[in-house]
């Protein structure tokens, strides 16, 4: 192996890694985390040089865009590095692709795991090498390139991840049988053709990995940190200014052979859409992505009674709409899904509706949403702010013993002892090998010697020398054997005595563990967090159930929704549970999401004048709406366009579900015509008295136009003063209903943002920008401070908006950073 010094450190650390781990699991795990290193490594080389390019390749588009709302399984990282080899004509890994570029040592590991695929499919869960020997005596290796190499490792890998069913025929599958022998079996060939490989890939040498670290627009300048061998070292570049748009804070790059920007490192992610083509990708693409998740939903609704009931059907029917599905095709999947299942009943058609569908189901499940947790809430503000504060104070004193107790394991002096035995083994090797290598260099000097001596005396003589220095590292090859062998034994009474060490002070810490676990269960304080932990895991089956159901069969394949609560205490206990539910990958992540709240009162509607909805808010209630992070949105929707297209989605799933949303208790937020001021009140309410309505979408309007569910009280959980599992059951529904339509909204949202470029690498790249400037921005105000104020005459004021603009700021953003830069000021001066 080459010296690591100039190895991109995103591999160094795993190669290190495999040198340092002994036991064969352990090898083996660290020689997957360095396969898994160098594929991501160098698809992210390929991808910034697509980016670069100016290429725009179809297949790579859409799977960009099917990647765009979740993370890529390490899987995915391969088939791009298939599509990429042959799209990218001129990468600097071209000659590594090439059909005539063959290994031998990923030849040998190709064919050593076939054989013993072969071997563990027949049957053998264990003495592979004796098994295995007389068949690869028959066998030569093939010649095996790159991408032969990742297929046969994705494959180890993946029994390594997953090894349940891997093994045997397709009739009898069992487990891998994964331990020891196996390990050691494909150890050394998988170690072989890493290490080949890498040694091979001199062009990562040529291009130095950097981290963006600081950038001065001003000066145009930015420091970097490069990320080469054991430890980053720092440089400092100028930058021109198509550099300074192109750089963003904290992402990585590949600087060229003359330490110029040549493409931005995508290690471990994937690129964005492309939009000059996003719009005809998801135009084409979104139908074909949607057909699972509704296969999955019309799953959901016939298996339990093999019915549609209408509040079902119109949910289908909206989300098949935001897919571009037709109704048409929406019932061809309804019969292949009841066929399936062996239904006898009759799907019929859009025109005429077979016996399938029914008008409404009766509620009944084991309901999964607690009622008194609107009690509790009730109750938070009554409790006695000490006793949480004291309660607090004890689980942290426990804390804090416990973290004492671990460092004191840390820093016993064992350890020292262990370590030290360690490095002296280290050394007694290192000196074994380079001892026996010295004689065999003096062999080898002995036989060239031989080789060229004519006299048969001269001969004999240095044939007795070659002996004797055989017999020398035979010698001493047993010495240092036995040395080490001595030294292993004792390591290993050393990590006895260590555990029992480690014992003594793990048995202090689960006595502490207990008390707390009986203690600490009664205490308010944790009464309140883990009411927390209930929401979020009901929030979490509203979410898999509804809106991640297609999940590919995949376990390293990620949701593609997930939701954030806000803390349970924030200095006292909180008492509104408000969770935020989005695609996580999504370019505008949390931006626009589904709200979800669980509280004590919802004081966030502004001009509720509609009594009835006054009445309800006022009291513990649950609701759940289409919402908007205020500030994150303004920081990426600088003109708004997104928060108008938000609205018009909104206005018209409305619109084209308004029987569904009078049903299920739907609210809409509107202005009043007779006083002018904005109300939330039922939907129902709405369309039957619209002449005094107005529903105002626009950008410049201060008045609230959304969507909202019905705000459900105590009193709709129960029945002649007693909890109702049915009127549980009917929220349920009702909020699935609610999360699957809100879910719509924000998925279309998406994908308006990605087909007009906004997606997450111009958004992290507009808001490093902004970031940037901001900073550049302050030190100019700074000049003009004084007094405790900031004080711009009209030519002053003239000039900084000019310099903003020569910078890339516009004027709402010189306006912002303007206001932003006095608050900052007041706030500290205060």
């Amino acid at each position: 192996m080459k010296s690591l010094e100039k190895y991109p450190s995103k591999l160094v650390t795993p190669l290190n890694s495999v040198g340092d781990n002994s036991a064969p699991s352990e090898k083996h795990k660290s020689l997957l985390d360095l396969g898994e290193s160098f594929l991501t490594y160098l698809v992210g080389i390929m991808f910034g040089e697509y980016k670069r390019s100016g290429i725009i390749s179809d297949p790579l588009e859409t799977e960009f865009y099917k990647y765009s709302s979740r993370k890529p399984s390490f899987g995915v990282f391969l088939s791009f590095m298939r599509v990429l080899s042959k799209e990218l004509k001129d990468t600097i890994l071209a000659e590594k692709f090439e059909k005539g570029k063959k290994y031998a040592a990923v030849s040998d590991f190709f064919l050593q795991f076939n054989v013993l695929k072969k071997i563990v499919n027949d049957g053998a869960d264990n003495d592979f090498l004796n098994i295995s020997g007389p068949i690869l005596k028959g066998r030569t290796p093939g010649s095996n390139g790159l991408m032969d190499f990742f297929d046969t490792f994705i494959m180890i890998r993946n029994i390594y991840a997953h090894p349940d069913e891997k093994a045997g025929s397709k009739e009898k599958k069992r487990k891998w049988p994964l331990g020891d022998e196996y390990y050691n079996f494909i150890n050394p060939s998988m170690n072989a053709a890493l290490m080949e490989l890498i040694d091979d890939f001199e062009v990562l040498e040529s291009y130095k990995p950097i981290l963006v670290k600081l950038v001065d627009d001003k000066n145009k300048k930015a420091s970097f940190l490069v990320e080469q061998g054991e430890k980053d070292k720092e440089l400092e570049l100028d930058l021109n200014k198509e550099d300074l748009n192109f750089v963003n804070t904290d992402l990585r790059y590949l600087l060229d052979k003359n330490n110029k920007l040549f493409v931005k490192l995508y290690y471990h992610e994937i690129p964005q859409l492309n939009p000059e083509i996003a719009k005809k990708i998801i135009d084409r693409e979104k139908a074909k992505a949607m057909e699972p998740h509704l296969l999955e939903m019309i799953l959901g609704k016939l298996k339990d009674d093999g019915k549609i009931d209408e509040l079902e059907f119109l949910v289908l029917r909206d989300t098949a709409k935001t897919a571009t599905v037709s109704d048409e095709k929406l019932f061809q999947l309804i019969e292949k899904v009841k066929n399936k299942l062996g239904i006898k009943e009759s799907v019929g058609s859009p025109q005429n509706k077979g016996d399938i569908f029914i008008n409404e189901k009766n509620t009944k499940s084991a309901p999964t949403f607690n009622p008194w947790w609107l009690n509790y809430l009730a109750m938070v503000k009554n409790i006695d702010k000490t006793i949480p504060k004291a309660e607090k104070q004890q689980a942290e004193k426990a804390k804090s013993a416990i973290d004492k107790l671990k460092k004191s394991k840390v820093a016993l002096p064992i350890n020292k002892r262990l370590a030290s035995a360690k490095i002296k083994l280290k050394e007694k090797r290192s000196q074994k090998t380079a001892q026996i290598k010295k004689i065999n260099e003096r062999i080898s000097a002995k036989r060239e010697m031989r080789k060229n001596a004519s006299e048969p005396e001269k001969k004999a003589s240095l044939l007795d020398d070659i002996n004797a220095l055989k017999e020398t590292i035979d010698l001493k090859r047993l010495d240092f054997d036995n040395q080490i062998e001595e030294m292993i034994v004792k390591i290993e009474e050393i990590e006895i005595e260590r555990q029992q060490k480690y014992q003594a002070v793990d048995d202090k810490i689960e006595l502490i563990n207990a008390k707390e676990s009986k203690v600490g269960q009664y205490r308010q304080w944790s009464i309140h967090k883990n009411l927390w932990s209930d929401i979020s895991t009901f929030t979490n089956h509203l979410i898999d159930t509804n809106l991640n159901s297609n999940v590919e069969n995949d376990e390293e394949s990620s949701k593609e929704w997930k939701m954030t609560p806000n803390s349970w205490q924030i200095g006292e206990l909180a008492y509104t549970y408000w969770a935020k539910i989005y695609p996580s990958e999504a370019p505008l992540t949390h931006a626009f999401h589904i709200g979800f709240a669980v509280c004590r009162s919802f004081k966030w509607l502004r001009n509720v004048q509609y009594e009835k909805v006054k009445e309800r808010i006022n009291q513990p209630c649950v609701l759940m709406w289409p919402a908007i992070d205020d500030k994150f949105a303004a920081k990426i929707d600088q003109n708004g366009s997104l928060l108008i297209e938000y609205k018009r989605l909104v206005l018209k799933m409305m619109e084209e579900n308004l029987e569904l949303l009078k049903k299920i208790g739907a609210h809409v937020q509107c202005l009043r015509r007779e006083n002018d001021k904005g109300d939330t009140v039922p939907i129902d309410y709405y369309l039957s008295n619209k002449e005094d309505f107005e529903i105002m979408t626009h950008y410049d309007t201060n008045q609230e136009f959304n969507l909202l569910s019905n705000f459900w009280i105590m009193d709709d959980f129960m029945d002649n003063e007693l909890i109702s599992y049915e009127n549980i059951a009917i929220l349920e529904k009702n909020l699935s209903i609610y999360i699957t339509l809100f879910g719509n909204v924000i998925k279309q949202l998406n994908d308006y943002a990605l087909a007009q470029g906004i997606n997450k690498e111009s958004i992290n790249l507009k808001l490093d920008q902004v970031n940037r400037l901001g900073k550049t921005m302050y030190k100019e105000f700074e000049k003009f401070y004084t007094g405790g104020k900031l004080k711009l005459n009209p030519d002053q004021e003239e000039n900084l908006v000019k310099f903003a603009k020569e910078i890339g700021l516009n004027l709402n953003n010189y306006q912002y950073f303007k206001s932003q830069y006095i608050f900052s000021k007041n706030y500290s001066d205060g």
